[in-house]
């Protein structure tokens, strides 16, 4: 039996993390989704589909870059505090390895990924190295206070982050520079979020010891459950390179993050080629303007996850951290709160699915123009999509906090197949609305092995 008091103090936690978090997604939203039709209306819509082309190539590679190293750090973390200084260190440096290989895809082979070797979209890839580097230190700062379930510094972080970067394009926009500066200030607006990460790091590291640390005197973890290296940030100091002394940053932890995070690098490649090359797909196939159609009516059904997205964002420390506890009480408030959240979440997909389906063509013409009409059945499509795919979701993060990745890539991998046949099937026919249609298909497809995994895991709980 749960304690009325852990289930109030959980629930509450919970609920707190998430109203900041959907404070952040809808700042974010809101502050894109004015920066969208900005850049819909200045750079019309094959202009705009340029943009959106460049943002898909780079925000894929930020993908496989991560390596899957910040959900690492959000799960481990929540279940150790103490490991945080490491984990936090050795992961920029991870990140700065691992990010050679792209930066030269960039720098070089830039006009190979542009269609038709678009002279603007190749200059815009090349620059965009600055928002490949700042999008990988900043994730690394905002999953330890994910950790931290201390989400007050990514709310202030987001505010002044969009601010600066709406008022900037829509000043580049205004001015009719070229698309490779509006990609330039993506990236600085983003380093200037980093700088300011580092100062809510070192409030957060100087408390730490008292909030954090004190908790775990007498409390039990279960580190093997988890995986989670005991001491993996220790390491005798006759050993240690002069990197570890000065630094902290260890070879050794290195190799471990990177091995522990592979799982999660799998999950991120694979989430990047179903959500991004699907879109590629549509412009190599269609044009610009098909993939500038595409992108105004997601942008809605990206605004419309903001919700959902704060939740999960929530979800998986708290769920990792009363998994790695392991008791009977906590086990049984994981399930309970499980089973809500997919009621819930069932609720938020119906009403979007229903919201769409009347408001899909106004909200289209008034928001980006007369021109951008027939992305109507797209957005429709997309926002039906949204009832399985937050339904995926939630179990893929109980999943996550089980330790039970690899599954979950194993399942993803099966519906990125379905999913990329069938927009090659779909798109020469329905166009943009191809791609939506496979999208509802595969998250279908996918819910029922998820669902009879998450049910098997809680009989073994």
């Amino acid at each position: 039996m749960i304690s009325p008091s852990l289930k109030s103090n959980l629930f509450l936690k919970i609920g707190q993390n998430t109203g900041i978090l959907l404070v952040v997604n809808l700042v974010g939203a809101v502050m894109g989704f004015l920066m969208a039709a900005a850049l819909g209306r200045g750079l019309g819509d094959a202009g705009f589909g340029q943009y959106s082309f460049v943002m898909t190539w780079l925000l894929s590679l930020v993908l496989l870059t991560e390596f899957g190293v910040s959900t690492v750090i959000t799960r481990d973390v929540a279940a150790q505090p103490e490991q945080t200084q490491g984990y936090l260190i050795n992961s920029l440096a991870a990140k700065s390895i691992l990010s050679l290989p792209v930066i030269f895809i960039l720098l070089v082979l830039a006009p190979y990924l542009a269609v038709n070797q678009n002279s603007a979209v190749i200059a815009a890839l090349r620059w965009g190295v600055i928002f490949l580097g700042s999008s990988l230190v900043y994730s690394s700062f905002t999953a330890i206070f994910r950790a931290h379930q201390t989400m007050g510094p990514i709310l202030w972080l987001t505010v002044s982050g969009q601010f600066v970067l709406l008022a900037g394009t829509l000043w580049l926009v205004l001015q009719q520079q070229p698309l490779f500066l509006i990609i330039v200030w993506a990236g600085l607006s983003q380093s200037l979020q980093c700088g300011l990460a580092l100062v809510f790091y070192q409030k957060l590291k100087q408390a730490a010891p008292a909030e954090y640390l004190g908790e775990l005197k007498g409390t039990h973890r279960n580190s093997e459950f988890l995986r989670v290296p005991p001491s993996s940030s220790e390491f005798p100091a006759s050993s240690a390179s002069s990197l570890e002394k000065n630094w902290g940053i260890s070879n050794t932890l290195i190799k471990r993050l990177l091995v522990r995070a592979w799982p999660f690098a799998l999950a991120g490649i694979l989430a990047a080629l179903q959500l991004r090359v699907t879109v590629l797909i549509l412009a190599y196939l269609q044009g610009d303007q098909a993939l500038g159609w595409y992108a105004a009516a997601n942008r809605f059904v990206e605004t419309g996850k903001q919700l959902p997205g704060a939740f999960y964002s929530a979800m998986l420390p708290a769920m990792a951290a009363m998994a790695g506890a392991r008791t009977e009480v906590q086990s049984q408030a994981l399930q309970k709160t499980l089973s809500r959240s997919r009621l819930g979440l069932l609720a938020f997909g119906m009403a979007a699915a229903l919201g769409a389906l009347f408001l899909a063509q106004p909200i289209l013409t008034l928001t980006y123009g007369a021109e951008y009409q027939p992305a109507t059945l797209t957005l429709q499509i997309l926002a039906l999509s949204l009832i399985p795919a937050s339904q995926n979701s939630l179990l893929i993060i109980y999943l996550y906090a089980c330790g039970d990745e690899k599954f979950v890539n194993l399942l993803t991998a099966v519906g990125l197949i379905a999913n990329l046949g069938l927009c090659f099937w779909l798109i020469p026919t329905w166009g943009p609305a191809g791609v939506a249609l496979a999208l509802l298909i595969a998250e279908s497809l996918l819910y029922g092995p998820y669902a009879m995994r998450t049910a098997h895991k809680k009989r073994k709980a």
